[in-house]
């Protein structure tokens, strides 16, 4: 099968400074999961696979990670800094996935009301 068209795929790298959401949103990773999977899905993607580990006790950080059919989105949070950090990567080579990794982006921002976004976005050509 030959493939003609060629996309470029997103992954957009964010820190999220100042978060002003509840802070089980940055400590929980039940919360965390619940959260990143209604975005990743609302988005039209296909979560394959998931994985969270909390660090120390509760209330510590936390990293998590969903595999999905095109590629991944994952988080590292550190509550007591109300910091957290993604990376979104929606890949596809017969279909251009940038409008969903945005969506997940957006609906994130919108829940976490970062003060302040560091965002980096790079455009790989397969």
């Amino acid at each position: 099968m030959s493939l003609r068209r060629r996309y470029s795929h997103l992954q957009v790298l964010a820190d999220f400074h100042q978060c002003a959401t509840p802070h089980r949103y940055l400590q929980d990773p039940s919360v965390i999961k619940r959260v990143l999977q209604d975005a990743v899905r609302q988005s039209g993607m296909r979560i394959i696979t998931s994985l969270f580990h909390q660090f120390g006790s509760q209330g510590r950080g936390v990293t998590g990670l969903f595999v999905v059919a095109e590629s991944h989105l994952v988080i590292h949070t550190w509550p007591e800094r109300n910091l957290l950090n993604l990376d979104v990567f929606f890949c596809n080579l017969t279909k251009n996935n940038e409008r969903k990794a945005q969506q997940v982006l957006a609906r994130l921002v919108k829940l976490y009301r970062p003060t302040r976004i560091i965002k980096k976005v790079i455009r790989h050509r397969l």
